[in-house]
């Protein structure tokens, strides 16, 4: 049982788990059943898949991020660009020099469909940076849903074994410890608890939906401009 605990501990903080209930000690479980521990076993198992989803999602953003800077510096360069011509424009037009006019004005139009394709890849890249946010928050909930239940799942069967040696009550007269007083561990809080990182969950769940269909909007527009990543 020292895995499960293990996980926990290293999965409280990223899992968004600050207010979680005090983990089940490992002493509470020695008389779980085959049933308790596959079920134990299957959620250990579900936490480290969501972990690795988690890390791949991370190493995604990290280079969505990296993009964004990029794309944003060659935009001023592009306006810087589109000036320069505006000006040598001028000159041709001063020098009635109509050939240059007619490339220069070539070369505005062409550097002006740049400008806009790089302003819809950046508006993708951005987009794609929010929703890839937004699937580590998901990801974070999962795990967060995941760790909670199996604290669920690990309270009631200390609470069994726990009203088997202690006692019914919460506070047995002579405790087989020696201990004048033991607390029975509360159910209700861990299960309490699950149900409210459920309902973080659903939440995330929406945000992230939301910013994969604004993902989807910004991807066509930026396929309609005709930018080709490099």
């Amino acid at each position: 049982m020292r895995t499960y605990a293990s996980l926990l501990l290293a999965l409280v903080f990223m899992a968004g788990c600050l207010s979680m209930p005090d983990p089940v000690k490992d002493e509470f479980l020695v008389e779980q059943t085959a049933a308790q521990k596959q079920k134990l076993d299957s959620l250990a198992q579900e936490i480290i898949a969501k972990r690795k989803e988690k890390e791949k999602v991370d190493e995604a953003l990290k280079i969505t991020v990296q993009k964004v800077v990029i794309a944003k510096k060659e935009i001023p360069v592009l306006e810087k660009e589109n000036e320069t011509l505006v000006e040598k424009q001028k000159l041709y037009t001063i020098e009635n020099n109509d050939a240059m006019v007619k490339k220069t004005n070539d070369d505005i139009a062409a550097n002006q469909t740049a400008l806009a394709r790089q302003k819809a890849y950046l508006k993708y890249l951005q987009a794609l940076e929010d929703d890839q946010e937004a699937q580590i928050e998901l990801r974070h909930a999962e795990l967060a849903v995941y760790v909670s239940e199996m604290e669920f799942e690990k309270a009631k069967i200390a609470r069994v074994y726990q009203q088997k040696e202690f006692g019914e009550t919460d506070t047995p007269e002579t405790a087989k410890d020696g201990k004048a007083e033991k607390h029975l561990i509360d159910v209700a809080t861990y299960e309490n608890y699950h149900v409210k990182q459920k309902s973080i969950l659903a939440s995330k769940t929406e945000k992230q939906k939301k910013s994969a269909e604004e993902l989807k909007a910004a991807q066509k527009e930026m396929q309609d401009s005709g930018y080709t990543e490099k």
